[in-house]
């Protein structure tokens, strides 16, 4: 029997996006021999094809209140905003909620969801982003930390710049003064190693006192801010403990039948930081009239509301310690230059 001059087709298993891909090209090479005047680039759709390979959502569950699929730690619907999908669960998260950022996906190899995050399932993987602040593209390889050297000038043109950081650290007269200082060649070398010990009151007077308030001003605030999560995080506990204590209660009223109520705290909605912070002192909550008493898995609304709660403090935290850090670090370096201003007074 002859055999067949047809080709034999691959199972769709076996035809990979390497394969699309190269597909892609060749019909390209071909469109630019037939026609080398009307030719449509075919790397753009390559790209598309690749950006949207996961073009359906798959909605958490459906709103019982409006029948609408729901997405997100919010349990709210698309609302036209900038969504992501989790790799290790392909639930979609609205940005604002997971305090993303659309510029932040060119960054994002591997998003990980909160939820997958706590159950282990894994971490976000970043690219290095361009060192360039207002720049949010990743770095241009493994040897540089800007997305292009255009970007690196920008950089240290800032840095370097008038006023900036490092423009006018040292003036004239002050390198002069620490020059005289020095009495041989490893004096000269020993420069900037360590600043010398001067007298405190010296330095005090060198200081720009009114920054220096400024600073302080926003250290103070910070660390009111820091308490207040902290008693947020005592009152949550708090409330967890009247939850557990209420539904212990509840099932025994309804003579044995369990039920887990939601247990959220209107205070926690209406954010009444002033009070959390009175009750946070108390050993116990008491009150359980404007409590959500709806069986927990039922309410919708209100779904984890405690593990919410818990996130957002501990994330408010870390950025007041994170900005405590920076102004620590300001006023050390601003203690520093008054304690060269002292020095090169002396001479």
């Amino acid at each position: 029997m002859a055999e067949s001059s047809e080709a034999t087709v691959s199972s769709p298993e076996d035809y990979n996006e390497t394969e699309r891909l190269e597909n892609l090209r060749l019909i390209q090479e071909a469109n630019v021999q037939a026609h080398p005047n009307n030719v449509r680039p075919v790397e753009g759709l390559i790209k598309k094809q690749k950006l949207n390979r996961r073009t359906s959502r798959t909605p958490q569950q459906e709103s019982h209140a409006t029948g609408e699929d729901v997405y997100c730690i919010c349990h709210k619907p698309d609302n036209g905003e900038w969504m992501i999908a989790c790799d290790f669960c392909d639930q979609w998260y609205h940005g604002t909620c997971i305090k993303l950022d659309e510029s932040d996906s060119p960054l994002i190899v591997k998003y990980c969801c909160p939820p997958c995050v706590e159950k282990g399932k894994g971490q976000t993987v970043w690219r290095r982003k361009c060192r360039l602040k207002e720049c949010k593209n990743p770095v241009d390889s493994k040897t540089t930390k800007y997305c292009c050297r255009a970007h690196g000038l920008l950089f240290f043109r800032a840095k370097l710049g008038p006023g900036a950081k490092y423009s006018n650290a040292l003036d004239e007269g002050t390198l002069a003064s620490l020059m005289d200082q020095c009495k041989n060649v490893e004096d000269f070398r020993a420069l900037g190693g360590e600043v010398r010990q001067v007298d405190e009151s010296e330095v005090l007077m060198k200081l720009d006192q009114q920054t220096l308030n400024v600073i302080n001003a926003k250290k103070e605030q910070l660390e009111r801010e820091v308490e207040d999560w902290q008693q947020r995080l005592k009152y949550l506990k708090l409330a967890k403990d009247r939850m557990k204590r209420v539904s212990e209660e509840v099932t025994q009223e309804n003579g044995g039948k369990k039920k887990d109520i939601c247990g959220l705290d209107p205070l926690f909605v209406n954010d009444d930081t002033e009070t959390i912070n009175n009750l946070a002192l108390k050993e116990s909550l008491e009150d359980r009239d404007d409590i959500c008493m709806e069986e927990r898995r039922k309410c919708v609304r209100h779904k984890d509301w405690t593990k919410i709660i818990a996130m957002e403090a501990e994330v408010g935290i870390d950025k007041c310690n994170h900005a405590l850090n920076l102004l620590e670090s300001q006023i050390h370096e601003m203690k520093n230059r008054a304690k060269i201003h002292a020095l090169s007074s002396q001479t």
